[in-house]
């Protein structure tokens, strides 16, 4: 529910910035790797090393040059419908990785930053499997270098977990939330990596379908709903509460007041989360290290039952975006608006979006509509730049119900990546030429994709392409 963006950067790498050469395997992670039987095809090997080979930097002195190198990253595709993982690598376009789970999975993980940290939630197994992207970044002045390898599924660092539903990573830290009895499991993504990681669990007191994050230091989780008579994991919360992350036995404050809590971002200094009635924000003091709490009402004109349920925030926008119920629309959320009320507002679109995504930078917004386009938009005004791009075909009406598997966005440095579950292909968009280009064919029907390990400081050194 919560969707973050990394904004650490140069500190998170601090542990594996021991120098410029390609890194040594640690007992932990070779033992990992041996543990998975289904890492990746001998071809898929074979087609990435020869394509990493001929990369711009694959330069002397072990493979590492003395500029800065960046990567797209690596897509995590998970099937919707069978128990199958694959890992492609975004500067090749080659799959590396290939991985049995326990069943349908959706992907997690931050998409800039060091750690390489995957999560991999399969919630009718209780379960959550920690993936390994493969790339390993090198802090060497004030670049990186980078060393890739096969991805790895790390077979003793499963989760088991209550129904394990929504995971949010935000700055190096991740916590996923178990409806089966409204828990919440957080951890330092990079210890994730090492021979001992550390997991905290906090339980909220009631099984829910609730969500957690960790960020400014501390743990936000949702507050179930006291008079709900439904008990379980279809009760939805009604507010948040806040912890210092290192005592969670103290609660520091709470915001309720937001009836049927359901969508989180995180923005600039700031939190939201939809409610049935308007948007609750939580404001970060820097100052007062405290959380204040805003609510924006919807706007007086919404139509019956419609409210924002699905949010997206980027740490250099002053706006959430999200969605509009079932209306053709995506909403702009701006607290500061109207003297600091807040405001709710609609932008209406030809038809309903499937999914939406901003860039790395935050400063466009790309909307799928049901009619297979591809809209981009300013995300602070709403406004159309330029003429939309036809991505898929055109769906009759969204997937929904139990099993449902659908489109989605995955957006890194200069490519937006959507999947296509009807003919098991992951279109790609270039952004800059804003044109397709060739599909990835992963097969099976891809319903979850995410990207690990983009550069942190892509834009820096676009040119320089690992």
């Amino acid at each position: 529910m919560f969707n973050t963006r990394s904004k650490q950067g140069l500190l998170l790498s601090a542990a594996f910035a021991v120098h410029c050469g390609a890194p040594q395997p640690t007992q932990d992670a070779a033992a990992d790797s041996a543990a998975d039987a289904n890492v990746v095809t001998e071809a898929s090997v074979a087609d990435a090393a020869a394509a990493e080979a001929s990369a711009p930097d694959a330069a002397a002195e072990g493979g590492v040059s003395h500029e800065g190198e960046v990567t797209r990253g690596r897509l995590v595709v998970a099937d919707g419908r069978a128990a199958t993982v694959q890992v492609w690598d975004l500067d090749t376009r080659t799959r590396v990785g290939m991985f049995s789970v326990t069943g349908p999975a959706s992907a997690y993980g931050e998409r800039e930053g060091t750690d390489g940290v995957g999560y991999l939630v399969q919630r009718a197994q209780n379960r959550t499997d920690v993936l390994s992207s493969g790339i390993v970044f090198h802090l060497h002045d004030t670049h990186y270098h980078l060393v890739k390898s096969a991805p790895t599924v790390l077979a003793n660092r499963a989760l088991t977990t209550m129904m394990p539903t929504h995971l949010s990573s935000h700055d190096g830290w991740s916590a996923l939330f178990n409806d089966g009895d409204g828990t919440v499991t957080f951890m330092n993504d990079a210890q994730m990596l090492t021979g001992s990681p550390m997991l905290r669990t906090f339980s909220t007191g009631v099984a829910h379908h609730g969500a957690a994050m960790v960020a400014y230091g501390h743990l936000l989780s949702t507050i179930p709903d006291p008079m709900e008579p439904a008990m379980g994991a279809t009760r939805l919360p009604v507010g948040l509460s806040w912890r210092d992350r290192a005592n969670t036995m103290m609660e520091a404050g709470r915001a309720v007041g937001c009836p049927a809590l359901h969508g989180n971002a995180l923005g600039r200094n700031s939190a939201a989360a939809g409610c049935a009635d308007g948007v609750l924000v939580l404001r970060w003091d820097s100052a007062m290290l405290r959380f204040t709490s805003q609510k924006i009402a919807n706007p007086m004109d919404a139509p019956p039952s419609t409210r924002v349920g699905t949010l997206v925030g980027h740490h250099s926008l002053p706006v959430f975006i999200g969605n509009w119920g079932s209306q053709p629309a995506i909403t702009i959320v701006d607290p500061a608006a109207n003297g600091g009320a807040g405001s709710i507002t609609p932008v209406l679109l030809p038809a309903r979006p499937l999914g939406f995504a901003l860039d790395s930078e935050g400063e466009k917004l790309f909307v799928l509509t049901l009619d297979g386009r591809l809209h981009r938009l300013n995300p602070t005004t709403g406004a159309a730049d330029g003429a939309p791009l036809m991505a898929i075909p055109a769906y009759e009406m969204i997937p929904s119900g139990e099993g449902a598997v659908r489109p989605s966005i995955a957006v890194t440095g200069d490519r937006l990546y959507v999947n296509d579950p009807r003919d098991g292909t992951v279109r790609e968009v270039d952004l800059e030429a804003w044109a397709l280009g060739m599909p990835l064919m992963v097969g099976g029907a891809p319903a979850s994709i995410r990207v690990l390990s983009m550069s942190p400081d892509f834009h820096a050194h676009e040119g320089h392409m690992h």
